[in-house]
This record gives structure tokens, sequence and C-alpha cells, in this order.
């Protein structure tokens, strides 16, 4: 575990960067009137657990830095170039 500083509300605190194994990557499909399909997937790339703050519940607080993987399959008919030969 890396010690390091992190703006937190507007402060900036002690946290401790987190190792971590992936459990899992999850795909969400959503199918949309258009008849186009969106695929997101949200990729973890750091952890990290705020020292001496908790949440409402008593657990510590992490935050979580993430990116947003996104797939789009849309029908042809939408495509830049529909009704064109190629």
């Amino acid at each position: 575990m890396e010690k390091r500083k992190i703006n937190y509300g507007g402060q900036m605190v002690d946290a401790q960067s987190l190792e971590f194994k992936t459990a899992g990557e999850e795909w969400n499909e959503y199918w949309l009137a258009d008849g186009s399909t969106v695929k997101v997937k949200l990729v973890v790339l750091d952890i990290v657990r705020v020292d001496g703050r908790f949440d409402a519940n008593d657990d510590p607080v992490y935050l979580v830095k993430s990116q947003n993987v996104v797939q789009i399959h849309a029908p042809s008919k939408l495509r830049k170039n529909a009704g064109e030969e190629q």
C-alpha cells in the first residue's frame, strides 16, 4: 500500500492506494429505439482508501478512478455512408 495525499472534499488528506485483482468486468448492454446497441464496461484504474474518513454506515471511504469503455453497434441505415456502395 502506497500512502499519498489526495483532494477529498476540497481538502488535501492522507490516503492509501490499494492493490486489487479484477474479479470480473462485465458489459452492460442497452438496446436503443433506433436499432443500435450500446455496450458499456467500467474499468477500474485505481482504488484509494481515505484515512480516518467513514461513510454513513461507518464503512471506510474508498475512491475509485475508472474509465468507461463503450462499443456502439449501429444498423447500416444509420452509418455515415448509408445507402452508398462500398
